[in-house]
């Protein structure tokens, strides 16, 4: 029905709870496929916490097929976006998540485990989509205009929505362009104030400059 419609979004939704069902049936392969066409429906609408969701899916499946290296990989592509984001995994998904991060943690051993899992969190989703679909390996894909100056304290996902912010738009605008609430745009915005030691949007925006 959601093809019929080109509904993209209950599409990619949907799509992840049927691969899902399929994980827990052993239907590995056939699994992963699924995930593959979510992760093109999202890819379409920029819906980074909906590709977040099918990424850490697709990392219980690699682990359950014994791509530790690639399910690690995958979990720091979701933990990237939900941080860009500042949305933690839902509940009814953090048991999965943190049984996978286990597994592949104690089968690859520490280092090789944060070594992946770090390749995945630098990456953008662009890079993520890529990665995901098999299309390029997990190298990270710096975006200069997104890269964070050693010299600030704010994080990529703060830097992001300060530059949004001196560029003039409203907290409304910048949530409607990064996909994020308006109250998680506020929380981001009080805690860069706090950081930097600022007392309005205006001085934020000056800092920016």
């Amino acid at each position: 029905m959601c093809r019929e419609a080109q509904n993209l979004f209950v599409r990619g939704t949907i799509i992840n709870g049927i691969a899902e069902a399929r994980r827990r049936r052993g239907e590995l392969v056939e699994a992963e496929a699924l995930i593959g066409e979510g992760v093109l429906c999202k890819k379409a609408l920029d819906d980074r916490l909906g590709l977040a969701t099918l990424l850490e899916t697709l990392a219980w499946i690699g682990s359950a097929r014994g791509s530790d290296v690639r399910a690690a990989t995958l979990l720091g592509c979701g933990h990237g976006l939900r941080d860009w984001m500042a949305i933690p995994v839902l509940a009814p998904f953090v048991p999965q998540t943190e049984a996978c991060e286990s597994t592949t943690r104690t089968r690859l051993g520490e280092v090789a485990f944060m070594k992946a899992f770090s390749r995945g969190q630098e990456l953008t989703a662009a890079g993520a989509v890529d990665y995901a679909l098999g299309q390029a390996a997990a190298k990270p894909t710096t975006e200069s205009a997104l890269a964070v100056p050693t010299s600030t304290p704010l994080s990529r996902r703060e830097l992001e929505i300060a530059r949004l912010i001196a560029e003039g738009l409203t907290n409304k605008e910048v949530a409607a362009k990064l996909f994020i609430s308006n109250r998680t745009v506020e929380t981001h915005v009080t805690n860069m104030l706090n950081k930097l030691g600022l007392s309005s949007r205006t001085q934020l925006a000056r800092w920016v400059g």
